[in-house]
């Protein structure tokens, strides 16, 4: 998966409005101070696609967040909601 198609990953999350700030309640950008994940609408996303990708393509987009976890705590906790429920296939357990 080229750095495109990542990019792309990327906007979509952005565009579903997953991260928002703390403080106005704004659409903004992971890496935006005071961002807030909302778990609902990125379980959503991920029930959506995920027969958008391979398991191969899941994969690098997981690693994709791991190694840009340095910018923002955000990137690591899209990582760790791919990995649970994609790669681990757990969509749904969120609510237990």
């Amino acid at each position: 998966m080229g750095t495109f198609e990542l990019w792309n990953f990327e906007d979509l999350l952005d565009e579903r409005g997953i991260f928002t700030n703390g403080i106005s309640g704004e659409r903004c950008s992971r890496e935006s101070y005071f961002t807030v994940v909302d778990f609902d609408k990125l379980e959503e996303f991920l029930k959506e696609n995920i027969d958008s990708y391979s398991q191969i393509e899941w994969s690098e987009i997981h690693s994709h967040f791991i190694a840009n976890s340095y910018l923002s705590p955000i990137n690591r906790l899209v990582a760790c909601a791919i990995y649970r429920y994609v790669l681990k296939r757990e969509i749904g357990t969120w609510q237990n």
